[in-house]
């Protein structure tokens, strides 16, 4: 008759839950003090041993103990370190041996430097734990272990005398499966080469805008690529620059500028801590030296002045100022990938004429052509968000001019044009459009985002506060998304 429980569907089930809650795995030292109904030992027969990359303690003749690292220890602490180990593992074997109250199972055999350890001293050796440490290696484990012939009947030998406390089970070594022969074991003649294709296939690719942007340049100007895109604007000597216009121009410089606004508190920017993060910045990116600058200036001061105006001040086309922006709701350098496939950047020309701004499109039409299949990727100054609408902010360190005069809302669109800083913005508001869409429920367009914004830091005390603002329509955003798609 079947057990009960093998037959009910709900005891089987409530069996096993219960029987894998009653297995536990632990090593032999944590297992000390404690007991279990049936013990499983599989591993005495692994050798472990002191390593050469490790410390030795040992037990000197006097009675201390010393710390000597295996690679400069002598061969007396050698042997002593060898003596010590043997008897640790001999009295963890004990440990292990003695936790069972019904039942252990111990695995044996002869396998790999089993010989070598605790147990194939207790099972086989001659009984003494004094070993040095040639005869570890070389002597009594190898003479009175390995060359034996009678491993078998010594350990039945050991079951018969311990009256049915012990019992030996063999296992049979498993026959490995016969070989199968292999479809290519026999000479075959090699396949034709298929011959090379007319033309490569286009490859994925990643771009960026910098990537883009260095690209229409060389078509439109002829420059060198290595050229920096910042290029310091050339002032008369009759009209020497000051304040912030006289702070050094150049990529160095901007990623200075960019790296104090990416750790500022916006709302903070009139606290004595500010100026110190200003300084610790300028200083870090070698720019606190007067003689750094386009004019010698302590430059500490201005760029203070000038980051405190634009982040405390209401901007033109945003309607508010970032230190307005709640804790939480904003994002610096936020990265952003869009996959594309086999797209044409000059029908860029087309989609923006027919959108609405065929100045641009011109020059649109110089950026160098090519089918582009892969992933564009792109990362925003800012990133955030104010009453309910995302804004996508970029921060500029573009000279235009010496005065504040020359940061006029003309003057600065002309540079974005130039440079295609245009397109640039059109391509982060389309990540940010994708984004809200896959994120925010019922998301519309027209209600969630704000626009974009460029802030040219030179341009704070100007009228303008250095911003140029836009907020492209719906449907030019929507033919962009399917551009990028192909």
């Amino acid at each position: 008759c079947q057990d009960q429980a093998e037959l009910d569907p709900d005891l089987r089930e409530l069996r096993l839950e219960s029987d894998a809650d009653a297995v536990q795995v632990m090593t032999m030292h944590v297992s000390k003090g404690l007991e279990n109904e049936v013990v499983f030992v599989p591993f005495l027969g692994v050798k472990t041993g002191p390593r050469s990359n490790q410390s030795l303690h040992l037990h000197r003749a006097d009675g201390g103990r010393s710390l000597v690292h295996a690679k400069d220890a002598t061969p007396e602490e050698l042997d002593c370190a060898a003596r010590e180990h043997v008897a640790e593992d001999t009295r963890l074997a004990y440990v292990a041996l003695t936790r069972a109250r019904r039942r252990c199972y111990l695995y044996w055999g002869n396998s790999n430097m089993c010989t070598q350890t605790a147990l194939g001293y207790l099972l086989h050796g001659p009984g003494r734990a004094s070993a040095t440490k040639s005869e570890v290696k070389h002597g009594w484990w190898d003479t009175a272990v390995s060359k034996k012939k009678d491993w078998l009947q010594e350990l039945q030998n050991l079951a018969d005398r311990s009256e049915d406390a012990i019992e030996l089970a063999t296992y049979p070594l498993e026959e490995p499966p016969p070989r199968v022969a292999s479809p290519w074991s026999e000479s075959r003649p090699l396949a034709k080469a298929k011959p090379l294709p007319t033309h490569a296939p286009a490859t994925w690719t990643t771009i960026s805008f910098s990537l883009l942007q260095r690209g229409a340049k060389h078509a439109d100007l002829g420059r060198d690529l290595a050229e920096p895109l910042d290029t310091p604007l050339q002032v008369p000597a009759d009209a020497p620059p000051s304040g912030i216009h006289a702070f050094a121009a150049g990529a160095a410089a901007g990623t200075c500028l960019h790296e104090i606004l990416e750790h500022t508190d916006f709302a903070q920017t009139g606290a004595p801590a500010f100026t110190q993060h200003v300084r610790s910045v300028l200083q870090k990116h070698g720019m606190l030296e007067p003689s750094a600058h386009r004019q010698p200036i302590d430059p500490v001061g201005p760029v203070t002045a000038a980051l405190h105006t634009i982040c405390s001040t209401t901007l033109p086309g945003l309607g508010y100022a970032f230190a307005d922006l709640k804790p939480g709701r904003s994002r610096a350098e936020w990265s952003f990938w869009l996959s594309k496939s086999k797209v044409q950047p000059r029908e860029l020309a087309s989609l923006f004429a027919q959108t609405g701004n065929p100045s641009y499109a011109e020059r649109l039409r110089t950026m160098a052509d090519g089918a582009l299949t892969g992933f564009f990727h792109g990362v925003i100054d800012l990133l955030c968000e104010h009453q309910g609408r995302y804004y996508v902010i970029d921060w500029k360190s573009n000279l235009l001019g010496a005065t504040d005069a020359d940061y006029t809302t003309e003057r600065m669109q002309a540079e974005l044009d130039a440079n295609h800083y245009t397109l640039q913005y059109h391509l982060y508001l389309l990540a940010v459009h994708r984004l809200l869409k896959s994120r925010i429920q019922g998301y519309d367009y027209d209600q969630h985002i704000g626009g974009a914004a460029f802030v040219f830091l030179r341009g704070a005390h100007h009228d303008t506060r250095g911003v140029l603002f836009d907020r492209p329509d719906r449907a030019r955003i929507e033919a962009l998304e399917k551009w990028i798609q192909g």
